[in-house]
Formats: structure tokens, C-alpha cells, sequence
């Protein structure tokens, strides 16, 4: 690729907008004033030699430095970071610490390595470099984008030579005279785009090839983060893709900085500038803090450790909730109970509906933070409810028990500030709001309101309950998020994604952006943990709706997320009401939905948190029917092996549940065929004997794929203007399949579909027709 070639695929081939800026579109003062708070964590590498077992680690940064402690301060204008034990560093302040907010924060670059200079390839060209990636402010136009450092690398052989295990650039000459054009999914046809993605990709063997693109496309911002493909090489032990921004490299065996055979990891493209000389030496001189931001005089520091995230593996545990009437003596007992058993974590406080609740599923959600700390009319049952999820916490603690702590119900935010914030309500198509089976109100999960306000409790959560408890591995973040999205900020978000109105666009785009409303909720909040608080897991637990389980789109929540999170699904062996009888086709459609999620888990090589019923809603106790201890210890059986069947990962499975009220093992007196006693010691039993290996990933591949076309699905979903849940006639095709003894699964365009065609599945592709 000639200069002005490379320049132009830099310059104006690159998306400046950015998926993130709406997101954080008000935390400009807080970046400021409270950085450090923000991006706890952040470090100079990440630590080496996690277990191979522990996959939820993230992939750790080829050639990283280590180190153990930083510190990390806030400037008026910036942030201020050095490393352990030095008083001098680098600062990000002005226009790049806005820059630097814009494409994703510290968290997304790492720390600084140098300090803003003028960059001599392009004059006026303002750069810094990051651990991971660099960034740059073009003159004139004031663009803030990432550095593209494998380019400059490239043009020269010691720049190559210097920098271990990077590729040269192929030659670009059959770029001229291609348009630009891309989307969230991919490159349009015969676009410079295109032109690299085919010719890189076509280099690489095909047993390799979807691993790398299931990596390269992950982020829907892959162009801005990454950049072009431009080169590839097979180095034996590695194989190496190259990109304008970023480098991937798939280790073919086990390594100190892998988990497992075939893991691909990025590099850091910043380390890799300093060793291929790409940054002036003046730049690479530490600052001191005296003399950098506008004044100095309102620093506040904070010891950040370089900490990897909470081990979530092999995890057993029962849902418990913190009733107020309970003493923390007595959840001391009830968790000594679950210990001596085997069980090692506990969730507690699963809060339904996402109200400030005295009884029932009490728990904490966000109406109890406002309702608290705004001192509404419901302030003194918040203070109880808050006052009963700390005893229980110091229960937890006392005991050594592990914890998951949910703090939210579907995207519920509570009726007083629903009454306060009508406009950022979910909408139905026709403009009513969107109340799934009566359940409440809930948010758009684009409104900026709602993402303001969320945050806010987000890190009253971290300051509350995290830094003080330790034994918390995880966060729910809500339980059965549902539907779709057709509120003004979801269609305003359409419109930036395609750059015309959701009303005048084609059924099939309306039906993705329909399809994959979770998706972008899910990664959202994913990244904003990722931000206030590294060690921890968050998760939702989603409800998949067994007969219709093509929408919402599951796998782009796998897709999507980023590292941080763990997927978890209602998989009970009946998930319905109590009052309807337990059936075989229960049974039937929860080992398709099992498996499923196994082979999605294996591809996207993502963590599983699954749910076994130990109760009267998942037994169907209430009905002519009901299962007892039996058909609990059978759906124990069926999320724990069929998962892993398909190379499932299972970090954790828990019981529904020790104390729910209507609903539990205990504090509950409707009819069961069971004694309480009976129930509780064999499934804590059985939970117990699977603890050690439960994490163990499985091996195989589905037999067989119930394939329905990307292009049928989303156009009926957008010409139906699907809200909550599809039509179960359009999958009747599902009642024909034994899925207890099959191995099947039901899958769409993607990913997970290409993997199974070349591990040898059968694709049967069905017609919604």
C-alpha cells in the first residue's frame, strides 16, 4: 500500500462517531473529576499464569509489563498517571483527555506510555500513545481517532524487524478507484473495505479463519478500533493478523498468557510503537505532576492494585433472600447450612418486581438507591431493604461464602422515576408502553436519562456494597430483560446506525436493530463495569422463550459483550407459572435451549450461569402435575451435562431457590410432594458432587442445526414490529425433534453456524414462509 494510500484509509476511511459518545455524553465532569474512581483497575499490564480453567480472565496483553500497584490521579483538565512508587509519569489533559472520553476511555487504551506530541509525519498532528493503542487529533478538523500504528510500523523493515511476530503490510494498489462502505456487521461489497477484509482473510488457513473474524468483527465499532486488515503470517506456534490499529495473534497451544489451545489475544499496539521507534524519545520522558493540567491544586489520588477479576469457576449456590424480618444471626445459620453441604456461593436479594418492596422478592434495584437517597415517600422501606442486603452481606462474609449480588429487575427503574421521566419510557410500535405480561414499565436502554441515572446507582453499588465485600464475584444486573425498543432514543439510534429513519427503512434492517435491542443493553452495561469496577462479573439472567426462541437474537448478546460478562438463562425444567402443569415437552424444549447455549459458549468462548428448580415455580407445584425431588435432580442433570456436551463453559449453577417467598423450598406453604429437608439436602448434594468438575469445558459439536435464515428472521420481526415475543406458529417445526436424545440445536446467520458447518454439523435450514 502506497502513502497517500495508507493516509487516505486512515484519514477518511475510519468512522469518527462512535457508538460510546451518546454513553458518556454526561459524564464529561465526572471523567474529570473523578477519573480514578471511574477506571479502578486500570494497570500497566495484566498479571500472567491464570489457570487454564479460569477462562474468565481476560485474554491477557501479549508482552505486557507487570507491576503491582499504580497510581492513578484526576487533574482539573485530566488525569495524572504514574507507576507504583514514582512521583513522575504521564498526563492526559485539554483536547486529549476529551479525545481519550470520546473513543472509550482509559479503560479501552490502557494507561499512557508518552506524552502528547506533535507527531513529525503530519505537521499539526497532536498524538499520544497508550499501552494498547495510541490515539491522534488531526489539524484542521479537530478528528480524534485511534493511531494507525501497524501502518507506520510496516513501512519500514526495522520497524517490522524490531517488533516481534507482526507481519509487513501487503500492497495495496488494487484500493484505487473502490468506494468506502461498511456497517455494524460487515463491509459492503467491492468497497475498499471489502477489498482488505477478502485478500487478508483468504490467507488464513480455513480451520483459523472464523476464529480471527469472530474476533476482528466482535466490536460493532471494529473498523474505528481496529482498522483495516493488512497482512497476515503463520509463524508455526502463532499465526498473526495484522491490522491498521491493532494486531491479533491465535496461539495454537497452551501458553502463560492463554487459557486455552486456539485463544486469540491482541496486542499492545502502543509497546509495540516504543520498541519499533515509532515515538520521538523527547515523548517517552516522564512528566511530573507539578506544571501539567491547567492547575495542580485539586489532585486526588488513589492506589488503584493491578488485580485480575474474581476467579468465577466451579461455582454452586442456592438464591436467598434477605427477608427484613430475617436476623443476621439467623442468614449466618442458613449460610453455615449451605456451606457444610458443599454449596460455595450464595445470591441474595433478588428484587421482583423492580419496586421498593417490604414483601415477597425483595432485593435491591434502583428504585430503593432513588428512592433512598432522594428521601421520596418510599425512603423508609429503601433504608430497611438497604439495611437487610447488609446484614445478609456480612453474613456472607462472616461465613466465607462466595456471593452474586443482583441489583436489578428487567430494565425497571421504578415507579416514581417512571412518573418523572415519561419520555424515556420503551415504547411499543404504537407509541402505548411496553409492559411485558404486566411485569412494569421499563426504560430504553438508549435514553441518556436512563444511562445518566443508571450509572449513578452503578457506582453507589460499587462504593456501597463492592469495595466493602470482597466475596462478591458477580453482579445481576437484571433478571428477564425482554423485547425490543421503539421509543424516540431507540430510533434516534437506528438513525445514526443507518443514516435514515426507522419509519422509511426496509422490514430486514428494522428487524436486526429489533433483534439485537438486548445486545446493545447487554454490552452497554457490560463496558461501564468495565470501567468502575475490573474485578468484577456481570450477567442477566434472560428468559428464552422456549417455542419462539429465535427472538430476541441470543447470540449477538454472546457476540457483543465484551469479557466481563457471563451469560445466564432461566433454565428451568418449567418456566411458567405454577398453576400450569409440568409437561415432557418442557423437558424436550429445554434440552434444545441447553445445548444451544453449550455451542454458543464454545464459539464465542464466554462463561455460563445457569439456573436448576428447586422450587415450586420451576416444578409446577400448584398444578395437576408437579414435579418433586426427582425432576429437580433431572434438570440439575440437564444444565450441567447437555450443556457441556456441545463445549459448553458452566462457571456456575444455582438453585432457585433456598427461601423465596410464594415460590421457595422454604417460606413457602402451598402444595408440594416433597419434604423441604429432602429437597434442600439432595440438590445441595447433587450440586456438590458436580462442584470441582463443573467448569471442566466439554467437548463436541451439535449434530444437527435448525438453521432459519437471517434474512427471513429479521424481515418478518420488522414487518410484524415485533415488541415482546414472535409468533409460536412460525417454529412449530420445533414440536417434530426429539431433543432429549438429539443433539440439536436451533441457530441463525452467524458465527456459531459457520463453526458447526466446518466441525461437520447438519444444517437443516427452515423456511418461515
Amino acid at each position: 500500500m502506497s502513502d497517500p494510500q495508507i493516509e487516505t484509509v486512515s484519514e477518511t476511511g475510519v468512522a469518527t462517531d462512535s457508538s460510546h459518545t451518546l454513553a458518556r455524553k454526561y459524564s464529561r465532569g465526572a471523567f474529570l473529576r473523578g477519573a480514578a474512581r471511574l477506571i479502578e483497575g486500570v494497570t500497566a499490564a495484566i498479571a500472567l499464569g491464570s489457570s487454564p480453567l479460569d477462562l474468565l480472565a481476560p485474554p491477557p496483553i501479549a508482552r505486557a509489563d507487570s507491576g503491582a500497584t499504580a497510581t492513578l490521579s484526576t487533574l482539573p483538565d485530566g488525569i495524572f498517571y504514574a507507576e507504583a512508587g514514582k512521583t513522575e509519569g504521564f498526563a492526559v489533559t485539554g483536547a486529549m483527555a476529551e479525545a481519550l472520553e470520546q473513543l472509550g476511555g482509559i479503560d479501552k487504551v490502557g494507561p499512557p506510555i508518552s506524552r502528547e506530541y506533535d507527531d513529525p509525519t503530519k505537521a499539526g498532528r497532536r498524538v499520544q500513545f497508550f499501552n494498547q493503542l495510541g490515539i491522534q487529533i488531526t489539524p484542521g478538523t479537530g478528528q480524534r481517532k485511534y493511531y494507525d500504528v501497524y501502518v507506520e510500523l510496516t513501512k519500514t523493515k526495522e520497524g517490522v524487524t524490531n517488533v516481534d511476530l507482526i507481519p509487513p503490510s501487503l500492497d495495496w494498489k488494487s484500493d484505487e478507484g473502490k468506494p468506502w462502505g461498511s456497517n455494524r456487521e460487515g463491509p459492503n461489497p467491492g468497497t475498499v473495505e471489502a477489498n482488505h477484509i477478502d485478500t487478508v482473510f483468504g490467507l488464513i488457513d480455513p480451520q483459523y479463519r472464523l476464529l480471527f473474524r469472530t474476533e476482528y468483527f466482535k466490536s460493532p465499532e471494529w473498523l474505528n478500533e481496529n482498522g483495516l486488515p493488512i497482512g497476515f503470517r503463520d509463524y508455526g506456534d502463532v499465526a498473526v493478523l495484522v491490522c491498521q490499529r491493532r494486531a491479533f495473534q491465535l496461539w495454537k497451544k497452551l501458553t502463560p498468557w492463554t487459557t486455552t489451545p486456539g485463544q486469540i489475544v491482541s496486542t499492545n499496539g502502543g509497546l509495540d510503537a516504543k520498541k519499533g521507534g515509532l515515538i520521538p524519545q523527547e515523548a517517552l520522558a516522564p512528566q511530573k505532576r507539578d506544571g501539567v493540567g491547567k492547575t495542580n491544586n485539586r489532585i486526588i489520588e488513589q492506589l488503584t492494585s493491578v488485580e485480575t477479576p474474581h476467579k468465577f469457576i466451579n461455582q454452586v449456590g442456592w438464591a436467598y433472600t434477605a427477608h427484613l424480618d430475617v436476623s443476621q444471626r439467623q442468614m449466618e445459620q442458613d449460610f453455615r447450612e449451605m456451606k457444610d453441604s458443599g454449596i460455595n456461593v450464595v445470591y441474595i436479594g433478588h428484587g421482583n418486581p423492580g419496586e421498593v418492596l417490604t414483601r415477597g422478592e425483595i432485593g435491591l434495584v434502583p428504585a430503593v438507591f432513588f428512592a433512598k437517597t432522594r428521601n421520596t415517600a418510599k425512603a423508609g422501606d429503601a433504608g430497611r431493604i438497604h439495611q437487610a442486603i447488609t446484614n445478609a452481606l456480612e453474613a456472607a462474609r462472616t461465613t466465607g461464602m462466595n456471593l452474586v449480588l443482583p441489583v436489578g429487575y428487567q430494565i425497571q427503574m421504578g415507579t416514581e422515576w417512571n412518573a418523572a421521566n415519561p419520555a424515556h419510557l420503551r415504547r411499543n410500535p404504537d407509541g402505548s408502553f411496553m409492559d411485558h405480561w404486566g411485569s412494569g414499565k421499563t426504560a430504553s436502554p438508549y435514553s441518556p436519562e436512563y444511562r445518566a441515572d443508571i450509572t449513578t446507582y452503578y457506582r453507589w453499588i460499587n462504593d456501597t456494597f463492592l469495595r466493602q465485600n470482597p466475596n462478591v464475584l458477580a453482579l445481576n444486573l437484571g433478571d428477564e430483560p425482554m423485547g425490543s425498543d421503539f421509543s424516540v432514543w431507540a430510533k434516534q439510534e437506528f438513525r445514526r446506525r443507518h443514516g435514515n429513519d426507522f419509519e422509511g427503512a426496509d422490514d430486514y434492517s428494522k428487524g436486526k436493530f429489533l433483534s439485537e435491542v438486548l445486545a446493545d443493553h447487554a454490552r452497554w452495561s457490560a463496558e461501564l463495569w468495565q470501567h468502575l469496577n475490573r474485578k468484577i462479573k456481570v450477567l442477566f439472567t434472560f428468559h428464552i422463550q422456549r417455542n419462539t426462541p429465535y427472538f430476541p437474537n441470543f447470540e449477538a448478546i454472546f457476540r457483543y459483550t465484551p469479557d466481563n460478562f457471563v451469560f445466564s438463562a432461566d433454565t428451568h425444567l418449567h418456566d411458567a407459572p405454577s398453576q400450569q402443569p409440568l409437561t415432557e415437552q418442557d423437558k424436550n424444549l429445554l434440552c434444545a435451549m441447553v445445548r444451544t447455549l453449550g455451542w454458543y459458549s464454545q464459539v464465542y468462548k464466554k462463561p455460563l450461569m445457569l439456573w436448576t428448580a428447586a422450587n415450586a415455580w420451576g416444578l409446577a407445584n400448584e398444578s395437576s402435575n408437579p414435579g418433586g425431588v426427582s425432576e429437580a435432580k433431572e434438570n440439575l442433570r440437564i444444565v450441567t451435562d447437555l450443556t457441556k456436551q456441545n463445549g459448553g463453559f458452566l462457571a456456575m449453577v444455582m438453585a432457585w431457590g433456598w427461601n423465596i417467598e410464594g415460590q421457595g423450598v422454604r417460606h413457602y406453604s402451598g402444595p408440594r410432594p416433597y419434604s423441604p429437608e429432602d429437597m434442600i439436602n439432595e440438590i445441595s448434594s447433587d450440586m456438590a458432587a458436580r462442584r470441582d468438575n463443573l467448569s471442566t469445558p466439554g467437548q463436541g459439536r451439535p449434530d444437527v442445526v435448525l438453521y432459519v435464515p437471517a434474512g427471513e428472521l429479521y424481515a418478518r420481526v420488522g414487518q410484524v414490529q415485533a415488541a415482546h415475543l414472535l409468533d409460536p406458529a412460525l417454529f412449530s417445526f420445533l414440536d417434530k425433534h426429539d431433543f432429549r436424545t438429539g443433539n440439536i440445536i436451533w441457530a441463525t446467520d452467524g458465527p456459531a453456524l459457520e463453526t458447526a458447518k466446518q466441525a461437520g454439523s447438519k444444517i437443516v435450514p427452515i423456511s418461515l414462509q
